[in-house]
């Protein structure tokens, strides 16, 4: 991926952000809040995972996978903001699954509940 000067501006505020394509250390970040056997954790897990074989094949305008956005959103939301509430965390990670992919409301809400079915 191409650095822009406005991506380099936003990595060196948030460095975290460089993590964001590498799935251990999301859930490592993930883990320091959150035991891995919580219902937090793996209600988070579920949404990145839904997510990640959701949009398998879709790719951004600039040629990256489209699932790196939402992780990195995930992650802004998480470290930078420090929302850890897991319903906004999942949502964050589902935020474009009924828009851009084949997945319905409905879907989301027998998978996820109504609270993240509702925001997302």
């Amino acid at each position: 991926m191409k650095k822009t000067k406005f991506l380099e501006a936003v990595l060196e505020k948030m460095p975290f952000l460089s993590e964001a394509e590498d799935e251990k250390a999301f859930f490592r970040r993930i883990a320091v809040h959150f035991p891995r056997l919580s219902p937090e954790y793996r209600m988070i897990n579920r949404a990145y995972y839904a997510s990640h074989v959701a949009f398998e094949e879709v790719k951004r305008e600039t040629g990256e996978d489209f699932f790196t956005h939402l992780r990195a959103t995930c992650l802004i939301q998480f470290e930078y903001l420090r929302i850890r509430d897991p319903v906004k965390n999942a949502t964050c990670l589902l935020h474009d699954i009924v828009e851009d992919t084949s997945w319905t409301i409905e879907q989301v809400e027998i998978e996820f509940g109504e609270e993240v079915a509702s925001c997302v």
